[in-house]
């Protein structure tokens, strides 16, 4: 009979759907994305020149979003992407330090599909927000890494329209990935 440790099998209930990913991803509050923000920031911060915590971020979302990180139901959604960053930060690092061009390091962020889809996604979200110049605004600054009271301050915008914004864009965000089938 064996008795070394045994290798835990999960039943594919147990794996989050494509739904319930987006569905979590929706409920995380902004104190969720600066604790992520702030242990990618922690995690990429030797790593000058290279991946930062944006793209780390953006690819434990993606991954977890598209399915090639399995979230598992008994794992809160944050404590699996803390997980998927710290995966991702290791691996860059290890490859940082081996590869004369740490852009060809393998490893998913650079991915030509994941780039395509993330550069669809954009262009959507910017469509659907034409008319909504303060969203733009808004989402711009996202994608810069500046957090909501740096960006309150630069929009000269009450703390409520940033918060009212900001649940327009994931709304927004929400219906185009539902419309989409990138799994």
């Amino acid at each position: 009979m064996a008795t070394g440790p045994q290798k835990k099998v999960h039943s594919g209930s147990d794996v989050a759907s494509r739904e319930q990913v987006l569905d979590a991803l929706e409920g995380m509050s902004d104190s969720d994305f600066i604790r992520l923000h702030e242990f990618a920031g922690f995690r990429t911060g030797s790593m000058s020149g290279y991946r930062g915590a944006e793209d780390a971020v953006a690819e434990a979302v993606t991954a977890t979003l598209l399915g090639r990180r399995k979230w598992r139901l008994s794992i809160p959604i944050l404590h699996h992407l803390l997980g998927c960053i710290r995966s991702y930060t290791s691996h860059w690092s290890k490859c940082s330090e081996t590869s004369e061009n740490p852009d060809h390091c393998p490893g998913s962020s650079g991915h030509p599909l994941d780039n395509a889809i993330a550069t669809e996604l954009l262009e959507r979200i910017e469509q659907d927000c034409t008319g909504d110049t303060e969203v733009l605004e808004i989402l711009e600054h996202l994608l810069a890494g500046r957090q909501r009271k740096e960006i309150v301050k630069k929009l000269r915008i009450r703390p409520q329209n940033y918060d009212s914004a900001v649940k327009k864009l994931r709304r927004r965000v929400r219906s185009i990935l539902r419309e989409t089938n990138y799994e």
